[in-house]
């Protein structure tokens, strides 16, 4: 005897034309990040580190004297704090160089690592400078240091990513124990590097806002006065 049931098929409800665009866009959307991504991060970061760098050639601003104080503590001094300055800003205009035509990267990645450690000891040697209660309550110079972290993690993504395009996760069988180092971290930022950026982006970002709620510090000033002068404003 034959069974004459039909199996059940889901058929999915028809999407309307609305949808059919949306769905598209995002597909295409995605297609392009995970084409162009890296290609983006390495544009912002070159951009953001040329301009500030530049910056600091010109007439002094609050990190000029944060920078400086830091030099003055370090006791390893070889030049003037005016010629360190001056070598600290084409540094990082050059670094800025490097990412945006794509140059050096991976000696250029090293040095900015190592430059972004740096600054984040300001921190703990000028406390007193970049926080209103350390270690949980910066100022705005507070805050402009502590965006660093974010930084470091797109840097640790972009290394990783350049590194596995030239088979550096594939070097486990090298006899170098550098190499054999340097796969470990390449595998494990493949893996978890976009979750540190995320990890380290959403971080920021909560503990910037939940200070917006205490009484108004500089940056939370600032943010006001911005808002007071957009055509959204009410008055």
């Amino acid at each position: 005897m034959i069974d004459a049931t039909l199996p059940t098929i889901n058929i999915p409800p028809p999407r309307d034309a609305a949808t059919n665009l949306v769905v598209r866009l995002r597909e295409s959307f995605t297609c392009w990040t995970a084409a162009q991504g890296m290609i983006l991060l390495r544009l912002s970061i070159g951009l953001v580190f040329f301009w500030f760098g530049a910056l600091k050639l010109f007439p002094p601003g609050s990190t000029i004297g944060i920078a400086i104080q830091l030099y003055k503590a370090s006791p390893f001094q070889p030049v003037s704090a005016p010629e360190f300055f001056v070598l600290l800003a084409t540094a990082e205009a050059l670094l800025g160089l490097c990412f945006i035509f794509n140059l050096w990267m991976r000696v250029a990645l090293i040095v900015l690592l190592l430059h972004m450690l740096g600054t984040l000891g300001t921190l703990f040697v000028l406390d007193y400078r970049l926080f209103v209660e350390f270690p949980a309550v910066p100022n705005l110079q507070g805050m402009y240091v502590l965006k660093n972290f974010v930084i470091i993690a797109s840097c640790l993504v972009l290394y990783a990513a350049m590194r596995r395009g030239v088979g550096a996760e594939a070097a486990p069988d090298s006899h170098s124990l550098a190499l054999r180092l340097e796969a470990a971290v390449v595998g494990w930022l493949t893996r978890h590097g976009v979750t540190l950026l995320r990890l380290n982006l959403g971080l920021i970002l909560l503990w910037f806002g939940a200070l917006k709620f205490f009484p108004p510090e500089s940056e939370t000033g600032m943010a006001i006065r911005l808002y007071r002068v957009s055509p959204v404003s009410s008055g």
